[in-house]
């Protein structure tokens, strides 16, 4: 009987190779996946593999490679109110379905404050990971200045500052001024005449996009009773419509900055006796499934698990040595009851 002697209680990659009688080489080509091996060999080295109960060693690769095959996928909203934004979703939704057959592995970092984002430095640094998508960039651009310096392949879901002009950072995103332009010009087409609107955070690059593609189309926006700025929920969409009705606003449509908002908004003039469409025109922005309710919206629809896997596939070619993209991707009008 043949006996192998190891030098530790952990199995290696050459006890499997040795037990399987091919080289160290056939053996990571066999666990990898990414190459073709002949079946009576592939069987070998499983095998070997369960007889041994291997288990590669991720450092060992990292040494061997260069490569983690770890990357960030950085938040810096609280997971709490992240992951009650469909559109937050469905972005980590098309992220988890692209790394699903890619050999990268996604850790989810919340960088609300400095500690935080110190441990995403350090995680970096140390080599532990090997790039990062951005899904909420506007929260702290700090950050990724830091991580520029450090060299870190960053890709961003939303749109680029121009100061970050040939660095080694991409950007996936949806022009929102784009958007909120065609949305307005749909509810222009319906003859009326004195809208509201009601958005997010009045300091976020959404906000500021939609109001300005709003404006594009009504000048009667800039007049501040007209703007409610909240967060992205339906509360907003309530406190919106009782603020104007309050003000003695006078209305006859609602630009609203997500489609959750619409839905608070809706059910708030609901409540006043104040009919949709009857009265009122509404419109919302994402086409999220919350648009699909009694009483559909009127939407933008943003192809937001699409973002996530273009912003994998654009991490990819980043750390295969590709330059700075900046990818653009179409929003379309959806009509439905609510205008």
């Amino acid at each position: 009987m043949e006996v192998y002697r190891m030098v530790s209680n952990r199995p290696t990659m050459a006890d499997v190779a040795r037990i399987a009688d091919v080289s160290k080489a056939t053996v990571s080509r066999v666990l990898k996946g990414n190459y073709p091996v002949a079946e009576d060999t592939r069987k070998a080295v499983f095998d070997a593999v369960q007889k041994l109960n291997y288990i590669p060693s991720h450092q060992a690769s990292a040494l061997a490679t260069g490569r983690s095959n770890i990357i960030g996928v950085l938040i810096t909203e609280r997971f709490d109110l992240f992951f009650e934004d469909p559109t937050f979703r469905s972005i980590i939704r098309g992220v988890l379905s692209a790394l699903s057959a890619s050999p990268l592995v996604p850790v989810m970092l919340q960088m609300t404050n400095y500690d935080e984002q110190s441990k995403a430095i350090r995680l970096f640094e140390n080599g532990m990971l090997d790039g990062v998508i951005h899904v909420s960039p506007w929260g702290d651009t700090s950050l990724i200045d830091v991580m520029i310096q450090r060299g870190c392949p960053i890709v961003v879901c939303g749109q680029l500052a121009p100061k970050y002009d040939g660095r080694r950072i991409s950007a996936v995103y949806t022009d929102d001024h784009v958007g909120a332009n065609i949305v307005a010009g749909y509810l222009k087409e319906q003859s009326v005449t004195h809208p509201c609107t009601i958005l997010g955070n009045g300091d976020q690059p959404a906000s500021i996009g939609r109001l300005a593609g709003f404006r594009d189309q009504f000048s009667i926006l800039d007049y501040r009773d007209r703007v409610f700025f909240g967060d992205w929920t339906s509360e907003t969409g309530r406190a919106g419509v009782w603020e104007f009705i309050s003000q003695g606003v006078s209305f006859d449509s609602l630009l609203c900055g997500s489609d959750a908002i619409a839905r608070g908004a809706i059910e708030e003039l609901q409540e006043h006796g104040i009919s949709v469409p009857g009265d009122v025109l509404v419109t919302g922005y994402d086409d999220s499934k919350i648009a699909l309710g009694n009483v559909g919206i009127t939407t933008i629809a943003q192809p937001m698990t699409d973002q996530g896997v273009e912003a994998v596939a654009a991490l990819t070619r980043l750390l295969g040595g590709g330059s700075q993209e900046r990818i653009e991707l179409p929003v379309r009008l959806v009509v439905r009851e609510s205008a």
